[in-house]
């Protein structure tokens, strides 16, 4: 057999944590890039430059909302004066507050993120003494609305706001008069413990643990009779959620949810199981593991048309992007978090609470740093035969000096990579001839943006390995 010279291309990015490239898309990991929305190119994601410090006398922020009419993002915490519950309000580049809300010792209560809701503009959050308030602002006193001492989740849903209690009940909010009407009640109450509430396609999905652990997925339709179906049983006895964040959310009409982490088998790592419900069946689409740092807080985010599910660990936080039907590395970072940190998205941003040089306040994506990618180990369908690298190149959008492309691989049981180009002003980034033996090789491309900006939007199009087989 003669030596035969052949390429490999790839120009599309949809099968992420593939160990071994074996379909068009395959790959292994990225960071700090993003697909577009077609797949076929790979554009550099935000990272986390922002900081804004919270106003001096706010502390221990346990929730917030965002107000589309004023443009404000809101905090809701304590007043460190004297513990009072207390909001502020991001007015960019800080913060301003903090705003009494509450002229007593309280913090917020019931499910994190379902215990405040701006809505009809007004507020309405349940705070830790089990009632819920409300006001037509969020920078002065509220007032009680509801006194029963046992509020565990807020709805809102169309036109009605629903409560749901620690006992189980399900109530609505009364219009014109003030107050919350029976609705549904579990029976038997006491063996359901309802971790979430939401609206999907006319009727409120509740997700619900049992006393022996196992998870239940109801369905409460708006009639009359109100009339009560279970959906699916999850059997998980050892899910558990974490003390912020929740893993509940609708994406592209779909509900995505997990009924929490797991240990491993090696009783040492978590896992987290995410499954999909498309309104009429529901798929496990994602298993993620090695989670080695216990996270204090954990949930899914919609973030500009993507979905995001993240892990918060002090000096320890992973934010991962869904392509297709599996979750990539997205915008890690090693803040140091504050008690009650957690991540939020706030009108097309993401913001998080943590410690910068002493000072707490809310960080947020922005601009651009180093993005890699690192492709699956291609064994391009000989792994039998040993073959020859010849070229690698990387193909982008854009020529800007001081916009540098690094190249570089890897083969069989190497575990260090080696430089085979860095090129920067230039459009086509193609290797000299390396002439290195393999039967795998995996490639890493690197963008390192030494420009002022240091934001410049160049985006990755293509990467092409040359190589020849046979003597």
């Amino acid at each position: 057999m003669g030596v035969r010279v052949k390429e490999w291309v790839q120009r599309e990015w949809t099968r992420p944590n593939i160990a071994l490239y074996r379909a068009k898309g395959d790959f292994s990991s990225i960071t700090g890039f993003m697909p577009v929305t077609n797949k076929n190119e790979l554009q550099r994601a935000p990272f986390w430059y922002g900081f804004l410090a919270y106003p001096s006398g706010f502390d221990r922020a346990l929730g917030g909302f965002y107000d589309q009419v004023t443009d404000d993002f809101v905090l809701i915490g304590q007043r460190t004066s004297d513990d009072h519950l207390a909001s502020a309000r991001v007015d960019f580049p800080s913060f301003t507050g903090p705003f009494e809300l509450l002229p007593s010792a309280l913090s917020l209560g019931g499910a994190h993120k379902q215990n405040v809701y701006w809505w009809g503009d007004a507020l309405y959050l349940i705070a830790s003494d089990g009632n819920v308030y409300s006001g037509p602002n969020f920078t002065a006193t509220l007032t009680v609305l509801y006194s029963e001492g046992d509020a565990h989740i807020l709805l809102p849903v169309a036109d009605r706001l629903f409560l749901v209690t620690t006992g189980g009940e399900v109530k609505r909010l009364v219009e014109p008069l003030p107050g919350f009407e029976h609705y549904y009640s579990f029976e038997p109450a006491s063996s359901l413990d309802i971790v979430h509430t939401l609206a999907y396609h006319g009727y409120l999905m509740l997700f619900s643990r049992g006393n022996d652990g196992a998870h239940f997925v109801h369905r409460l339709g708006d009639n009359n009779p109100t009339t009560l179906h279970q959906i699916t049983t999850m059997p998980r006895t050892t899910g558990e959620y974490t003390t912020y964040g929740t893993m509940f959310t609708l994406y592209n009409d779909h509900v995505y949810f997990s009924p929490g982490l797991y240990t491993a088998v090696d009783l040492v790592t978590k896992s987290v199981d995410i499954y999909r419900f498309n309104g009429a069946s529901i798929d496990l689409i994602a298993h993620l593991s090695n989670i080695t740092t216990e996270p204090t807080a954990m949930g899914l985010l919609e973030w500009r048309g993507e979905l995001l599910f993240y892990t918060l660990a002090d000096e320890s936080q992973q934010f991962k992007i869904l392509i297709k039907n599996d979750f990539t590395n997205f915008a890690p970072n090693t803040a140091i978090l504050l008690n009650t940190s957690d991540a939020y998205s706030i009108s097309g941003e993401i913001g998080m609470l943590v410690e910068l040089e002493s000072t707490e306040g809310l960080t947020y994506l922005i601009g651009s740093g180093e993005s890699t990618l690192i492709t699956s180990y291609l064994d391009l369908d000989h792994p039998g035969l040993q073959k020859n690298l010849v070229h690698l190149t990387a193909i982008v959008d854009q020529a800007i000096e001081d916009f540098n492309v690094v190249i570089e691989y890897r083969t069989d049981d190497n575990t260090d990579w080696t430089t085979a180009v860095t090129t920067d002003d230039a459009k086509v980034i193609r290797s000299p001839q390396i002439n290195t033996t393999f039967y795998q090789v995996q490639i890493r491309i690197t963008f390192d943006d030494q420009t002022a900006s240091g934001n410049q939007d160049i985006r990755l199009q293509a990467i092409s390995l040359v190589y020849s087989i046979g003597v």
